[in-house]
């Protein structure tokens, strides 16, 4: 008979591991979240080999519960998860894209290997913390805004949606939904034309006629020296009458 290890957790190359075979696991290196590495930290090994224990014995409890026959990991089920998105047509290929990103992240936080039912709260608030640290926001934030943590967070919902009607977790298991204050983005003014907006635009384009003294003020200088160099001062006149879009703005409202 092959002799026991007294403890779960075990060294190699100056690094905890753990066997947790016996618990439908396998075995695995003691990674503290946000690590790439294993630990080489004893009392860090023994709180992840108990953390571990309790996550496995948790999805034993569930199989036995609702009768899943199989123990769904984030790695894998996010692939899934993401090939029925595109088969089903449930999104554009550019919101598949964003989601694939969402959940990459959640991948490299959680681990591929980590089973949906060992995902709490706690972990989804601790991910939403790591979000902020680890990525930049747009337009030179130097963190991730609210409503950019919020749609990472209704990513991972919504793939655990999927796992509960799949029966790959218990039925209505979801961390995400069951955190009551999530962040969530502030309104802001839309930067781009309203619909009544840009019709008025199109129609004073199609209207509007030059002023004999703008057209002069087109015309070559020339004391330039340079033929084809224009004035531009008309177009930017405030008091012009009509429309002149002024050079290199864009068609936003209110920017």
């Amino acid at each position: 008979m092959s002799r026991q290890r007294k403890s779960r957790a075990y060294l190699k190359s100056g690094r905890y591991y753990g066997d947790f075979r016996d618990l439908g696991g396998r075995l695995e290196a003691l990674k503290p979240q946000g690590q790439k590495r294993a630990t080489t930290d004893p009392d860090v090994a023994a709180v992840l080999v108990a953390d571990r224990v309790k996550q496995l014995e948790s999805i034993r409890r569930g199989i036995a519960l609702v009768g899943i026959g199989e123990t769904a990991l984030l790695g894998a089920y996010a692939q899934h998860h993401l090939e029925a998105k595109k088969v089903l047509a449930e999104c554009t290929d550019w919101t598949l894209g964003m989601v694939q990103r969402q959940l990459e992240r959640a991948v490299a936080y959680f681990g591929a290997g980590t089973a949906l039912t060992a995902i709490d709260v706690v972990r989804v608030q601790d991910w939403s913390t790591w979000l902020r640290k680890q990525f930049p926001g747009r337009r030179g934030r130097p963190t991730l805004s609210d409503g950019s943590v919020r749609h990472s967070l209704n990513a991972l919902s919504n793939l655990y949606k999927r796992a509960s009607a799949e029966r790959k977790i218990p039925p209505g298991y979801n961390p995400v939904a069951a955190w009551t204050k999530k962040p969530k983005g502030r309104p802001e003014e839309a930067r781009w034309l309203e619909v009544h907006e840009a019709a008025l635009l199109l129609e004073a384009c199609k209207t509007y006629r030059p002023e004999p003294e703008y057209e002069a003020n087109r015309q070559p200088r020339a004391d330039s020296g340079a033929p084809g160099v224009h004035h531009r001062a008309a177009e930017l006149d405030p008091t012009h009458r009509g429309l002149a879009r002024p050079h290199g703005r864009r068609l936003l409202s209110g920017r």
